[in-house]
């Protein structure tokens, strides 16, 4: 009796190591990850299998989809990073899995545009073909919240007068940041390129072109500064190589509102006196493509920036043939040039004063001044009046009246040509306006030149 129970202990004892050793058998983790952003599979996803040990990677494939060989069963955490999460503000996205027999799938998704739709603008529906652009704005000095900012938000569209008559307009959307510094803007468009500038009474930030690379949704975190301390100053250096990694000599990098640095036969370069808070960083050389990014410049640290520029295919030797349209252009300007009846700078000239009130201050008779919303307000500028004193300047852009709110976006490295005529008797005739008794601010950008 004794011998019978002992043996069907031993047969019992058995069956329960082996359903334990049946229950640990590793197996696969399979799983797939989702741009709900742009309805496709997610490649080149970052994954991270957290939990039993040492965490493991894997990388999505062209579908999306990744798996883990030889996983023991178990709670798990799944972490995916990936640049378009960089993009959307997502530091990344992770979900906690239980495997048991490998048989389950493990989803991770980018959350749709009408989630973080509904996140940050509310109930209202999205128009269509909108955008929504999101970020904190904080202090340059001390990364404080900058709780009094206000964010403008600008772009340029067609606009349809009458039947035929086509125009360019300025469009812009602007918002307060809250008390914790973020602020949200919805409902931009998604087509066009946007430039963002943020700041109060005394601080602000560079302007900042937005891309939305068909995302429909981007995070802009800005620093302002003080525009009126011309002392503190920040410093970016960095190394450019070509697409081989070699050092890439020669290279000019500017930093918006800083003088102009070359790379050394080292490739490596360095901009002492930048302005602080968020600026445009742009890298130019001969036969390969610009690099063009924001950086944030801080008095307390030294911004390291590196890049690879690619060379770019140099065609045969063709012979251009200026339209029309754009030698009648040329031909009008020289006539303007010649009658010795106003100031001329071309883009040779217009870089060179780093920011856009130093391209003003630079001519004869006028005065810039910064007018409304503090720091980022619009610049006017001032020509001497018809009695005395002063008068603000008309403004006209590629051959169309405007007004200072698009002249305050534009960068000295958009304008090709920029006339200044002090006086309204001087005015050339094209660009007179009825009840203007002051002079006229003609600006040519490079994109609106004639073609």
């Amino acid at each position: 009796m004794t011998s019978i129970r002992r043996w069907t202990l031993a047969v019992g004892l058995v069956c329960v190591a082996q359903t334990v050793a049946a229950q640990a058998a590793p197996v696969a983790l399979r799983g797939v990850a989702y741009d709900s952003l742009r309805s496709a599979p997610l490649a080149d996803a970052a994954i991270t299998l957290v939990g039993g040990g040492t965490p493991r990677l894997a990388t999505t494939d062209s579908r999306g989809r990744f798996r883990f060989d030889s996983v023991a069963p178990g709670p798990y955490t799944l972490h995916m990073l990936h640049a378009v999460l960089d993009s959307i503000g997502f530091s990344g996205i992770q979900t906690r899995v239980a495997i048991t027999d490998g048989s389950a799938e493990a989803r991770l998704a980018i959350p749709s545009f009408a989630t973080i739709w509904k996140a940050t603008c509310g109930d209202r529906p999205a128009p269509r073909d909108s955008a929504i652009v999101f970020g904190s704005v904080r202090f340059a000095t001390d990364r404080s919240p900058a709780t009094d900012a206000t964010v403008l938000l600008t772009w340029l569209d067609l606009e349809k007068f009458g039947r035929r008559t086509v125009q360019p307009r300025r469009f812009l959307q602007e918002t307060k940041a809250t008390p914790s510094g973020t602020y949200g803007i919805c409902g931009v468009p998604e087509e066009f390129g946007l430039r963002l500038i943020a700041g109060n009474d005394t601080a602000a930030s560079g302007v900042v072109d937005v891309l939305l690379g068909g995302l429909r949704v981007r995070r802009v975190d800005v620093l302002i500064a003080s525009v009126t301390d011309t002392v503190t100053r920040g410093a970016v250096t960095g190394f450019i190589t070509d697409s081989a990694g070699n050092p890439f000599p020669n290279a000019r990098v500017r930093v918006d509102g800083a003088p102009e640095a070359r790379t050394a036969d080292d490739g490596r370069f360095r901009v002492a006196s930048a302005p602080l808070g968020t600026r445009r960083l742009e890298v130019n050389a001969i036969g390969v493509a610009p690099v063009e990014t924001t950086v944030d410049v801080v008095a307390t640290d030294t911004l390291v920036f590196l890049a690879q520029l690619k060379r770019v295919t140099i065609l045969d030797v063709i012979r251009v043939t200026a339209s029309r349209q754009y030698r009648a252009f040329v031909a009008d300007l020289e006539d303007r040039r010649k009658a010795g009846i106003g100031y001329f700078r071309d883009s040779t000239e217009v870089g060179g004063w780093g920011t856009l009130m130093g391209v003003f201050n630079g001519f004869p008779s006028t005065e810039v001044r910064q007018m409304g919303r503090g720091a980022i307000g619009e610049m006017v500028v001032l020509l001497p009046g018809k009695l005395g004193g002063r008068c603000v300047a008309t403004v006209w852009i590629d051959n169309r009246p405007t007004d200072y709110s698009e002249l305050s976006m534009l960068r000295p490295e958009d304008f090709a040509v920029v006339e200044v005529y002090p006086r309204a008797i001087l005015v050339p005739l094209k660009f007179q306006r009825v009840n203007s008794d002051c002079g006229v601010v003609v600006v040519w950008t490079k994109r609106g030149l004639p073609r």
